[in-house]
């Protein structure tokens, strides 16, 4: 079994499980998911990405949530030679933006799952604002991004986004995010 190491970018620490607690992860069906049946005991380090997105490769910019409190969330996603959005070794200015809006969801379906839904909410990027981007990551860079759930209304919220390599600042951005209620 292979494991890797991530480390918080707030705590500095080790987030992959301890030799031996591979018993604690929930088991997983045939695609590797855990089933909604079984969100007890959901933790970020044992919640599978596929999980809290929508989107599947070639279009997936997270690869992991590593943190999450009520309103923030911390991914990781590793910029690979084989990404879609990499042109002559660097990562395009929109694939920062689909990785913020890609952690915002990975917030929003953790939030979910632990709130005991089957599925997490599917929502509709509807505005980004106050852009920045202060370089584009390389090939074999990772990501941690940090998202941070402002004000709500009518099921568009307000979402803050920073992005980082190691501990520079790469990019930063406001969303809007709409989330339709869910149809009985």
């Amino acid at each position: 079994m292979t494991t890797s190491t991530i480390t918080s970018p707030r705590s500095n620490e080790t987030l992959n499980p301890a030799p031996g607690d591979e018993a604690l992860t929930p088991a997983t069906n045939d695609e590797g998911l855990t089933p909604a049946s079984s969100n007890e005991g959901l933790t970020p380090a044992t919640c599978k990405i596929e999980r809290l997105i929508p989107q599947r490769k070639p279009f997936m910019m997270v690869d992991r949530l590593l943190e999450y409190e009520e309103g923030s969330a911390v991914t990781a996603f590793a910029v690979g030679r084989d990404n879609y959005f990499v042109a002559d070794g660097e990562l395009a200015i929109v694939a920062l933006v689909e990785n913020m809006a890609q952690s915002a969801s990975a917030m929003a379906g953790y939030k979910a799952l632990l709130e005991g839904a089957e599925e997490p909410p599917q929502g509709i990027l509807a505005e980004v604002k106050k852009f920045q981007c202060h370089r584009q990551p390389r090939i074999g860079e990772t990501l941690t991004t940090q998202v941070k759930k402002g004000v709500e209304v009518n099921g568009v919220a307000i979402v803050y986004a920073k992005t980082h390599v190691g501990d520079e600042l790469v990019a930063e951005t406001q969303m809007k995010i709409y989330v339709p209620k869910q149809q009985a």
